[in-house]
């Protein structure tokens, strides 16, 4: 009979153990231990970023927002005369009364009915939070509201040497309680 134990050896050591292969315990512990630091460590970093990515979303939502309210007010007071403004030398109101120009006639300016924005307590129907208000166009007998969420004084006139600067600030709060705030500004040249 012939012996090939030589053959055995080269292929994997010994011809026979006693030992099994595998992990102890304690090493499948250890690597328990070592995944669930990892794991939660991942969650962590997932949930920042979620949270980071829905503020982003809020910002560019109020930028979005402010941008749009404060256009549509200069195009309307762009149309406004300077001595139509009620009060008359605005200093951070938060209330302005205007007539633009209709047309003219003989060569004189014809002006519209007045025209009032100002800050309001949110409307009924208006997703809100609490203490924040809309922006209101009162013209005759028809009110709009065109902005919405509105910190307290955040609309705000001021009467200067070349004609009026205009000031918006919105604000939202996010699930998780963080506030978003997001500011609008322009400079604004009335009609003579």
């Amino acid at each position: 009979m012939w012996h090939f134990g030589h053959l055995d050896r080269s292929l994997g050591g010994a011809r026979t153990s006693s030992h099994r292969a595998g992990f102890s315990g304690v090493e499948v512990m250890i690597s328990c231990g070592i995944m669930v630091i990892v794991v939660a460590a991942t969650l962590t970093i997932l949930i920042a970023s979620q949270r980071s990515l829905d503020s982003e979303v809020a910002a560019n939502a109020l930028d979005a927002d402010a941008r749009n309210l404060i256009e549509r007010l200069a195009r309307e007071l762009r149309q406004a005369g300077a001595n139509t403004l009620i009060p008359a030398n605005p200093n951070k109101s938060t209330t302005l009364a205007f007539q633009q120009c209709t047309g003219y006639a003989a060569g004189l300016v014809l002006w519209g009915t007045v025209t009032t924005y100002s800050l309001v307590d949110m409307p009924a129907g208006l997703p809100s939070q609490p203490l924040l208000k809309a922006c209101v166009r009162q013209s005759g007998a028809t009110s709009l509201t065109i902005g919405s969420n509105l910190v307290p004084n955040g609309l705000w006139f001021t009467r200067t040497a070349t004609g009026l600067d205009v000031s918006v600030t919105l604000q939202r709060t996010l699930p998780g309680g963080q506030a978003v705030t997001r500011t609008a500004q322009t400079s604004i040249a009335l009609r003579n």
